[in-house]
């Protein structure tokens, strides 16, 4: 199953496509459509350490798919 949500990471909003997984969830960037659910686990998550969130962020913009 699969929803529309968005995550706050450093000031920036980012769309995103949620699916669920065996044990967490697969994030997918999106460009259109509403914000839809507001993540903020996950933006805790990516926001907490720098050089961590800078290299999920940045594969998450790139469009890959990132797992948490």
């Amino acid at each position: 199953m699969q929803d529309t949500a968005h995550v706050i990471v450093c000031g920036k909003t980012i769309k995103v496509l949620r699916r669920s997984a065996k044990y967490g969830i697969k994030l997918r960037l999106r460009k259109s459509g509403q914000l839809g659910t507001f993540l903020s686990d996950e933006s805790i998550y990516l926001g907490l350490d720098e050089e961590l969130s800078k290299t999920r962020l940045n594969e998450l913009l790139e469009g890959k798919v990132i797992y948490l």
